[in-house]
């Protein structure tokens, strides 16, 4: 038995043939562009892309334009794709398109301000008021016995904060939104500074004290689900500490006068980055896994150098800049630094990403993750898109 055959109409079998060339095409580019990505991903700097689509169609003349009540020692930062200031006034929220989306009115005498995620914190230095707001307003409030020393706020929206109280040197508390879960009482020693991991379950903390009649700080670590223990403790040296932070999920680093310094959870030390005699001008823990320095050998001048530390206290990158650094700040894979005559923004290892002279007079400057900056001044602010 045969089989009939009946042939493709000639122009028919073509351009099947073409269709069957052009699946083919797409798969194989399909396949580069993959290959691409991988093994060029820093070159291609998928920033650029992601924010192509999310800003092609924002008028820049309009877009990213945030104006505000001027006060001397408001703290701002960047939060969401917006802007948080913490001021005299309280606290306020602005959106990506420069409206005000939350303001909590609370009198703030020295104000300090983090955010993280949908979340901002605001407390008064030395008084008794802290404030947690998102877009809806305000979700928390602390009023402290006596005057908050610190406060620290996590990407998953716990907090911890540092206060003097009656009897006792200083008391630490750990909660959420709702309420309190943790607190711990130190009856012999102030501590100045304190840091919550993101998970919650351990709680760090700079003590001031001496050790053979000469000034030195120690690092205390305490775990959140323990009602009484005694402290992890390791030296921190004879310098002060400016600042506590969980750079990752299990390093936490120690901003000192002389040098930062790295431990994992147990209080071991990981890392040391000396300044080799040079003065810390300005510093930024906001970076993805890293510090960013602004270093100068001279208490005045302009001699200055921006460097990125690893969270080991190896050297990720360093640029020196040579002129007056107002303000450096990091977030995500990016460092932006201010002078008086220009924004720089690098990646994290220092090699330049882009830059721009028309500052708008900020003395300040917030990165964001995206590879954007918030060029900040007394009374506005600016979005920098690279």
């Amino acid at each position: 038995m045969s089989e009939k055959i009946t042939p493709l109409h000639p122009e028919r079998e073509r351009r099947q043939k073409r269709k069957r060339l052009a699946l083919l095409l797409a798969v194989l580019a399909a396949v580069l562009g993959i290959v691409a990505l991988v093994l060029f991903r820093q070159q291609l700097n998928l920033d650029r892309i992601r924010r192509f689509f999310t800003y092609f169609q924002v008028d820049e003349t309009q877009y990213g334009h945030y104006a505000y009540e001027a006060h001397s020692n408001s703290a701002m930062a960047a939060w969401e794709d917006g802007l948080a200031i913490a001021s005299v006034a309280g606290l306020d929220l602005y959106d990506e398109e420069g409206r005000l989306a939350a303001t909590v009115s609370q009198v703030l005498a020295a104000p300090a301000l983090e955010t993280a995620g949908a979340l901002a914190m605001a407390w008064d230095i030395g008084g008794s008021t802290l404030l947690v707001a998102d877009s809806g307003g305000l979700v928390a409030e602390v009023t402290a016995e006596r005057g908050l020393l610190d406060a620290d706020l996590t990407e998953s929206g716990r907090l911890c904060y540092a206060e003097t109280a009656d009897g006792y040197r200083t008391v630490l508390t750990v909660r959420d939104t709702e309420r309190e879960t943790f607190r711990w009482y130190s009856t012999t020693r102030y501590l100045h500074q304190c840091a919550l991991s993101d998970d919650g379950a351990q709680l760090a903390a700079v003590a001031l004290g001496q050790s053979g009649g000469t000034f030195e700080s120690r690092l205390m670590l305490l775990d959140t689900a323990v009602e009484k223990q005694e402290a992890l403790e390791a030296s921190l040296g004879g310098q002060l500490i400016y600042q506590l932070a969980y750079m990752t999920a299990d390093r936490l680093c120690a901003v000192g006068e002389d040098s930062l310094q790295f431990f994992d959870r147990q209080g071991t030390a990981v890392g040391t980055y000396g300044y080799d005699g040079s003065y810390l001008m300005g510093f930024s823990l906001g970076g993805s896994g890293y510090a960013a320095l602004s270093l100068n050998p001279y208490q005045a001048g302009s001699r200055y150098t921006v460097t990125t530390v690893e969270a080991d206290g190896a050297q990720r990158g360093s640029v020196y800049v040579g002129e007056e650094v107002l303000d450096v700040s990091a977030a995500g894979n990016y460092v932006a630094v201010l002078t008086p005559d220009w924004l720089r923004v690098y990646t994290s290892d220092m090699a330049p990403y882009a830059e721009t002279d028309e500052t708008h007079g900020a003395s300040r400057v917030a990165m964001r993750a995206d590879g954007t900056a918030l060029l900040l001044g007394s009374s506005s602010a600016q979005l920098f898109l690279p």
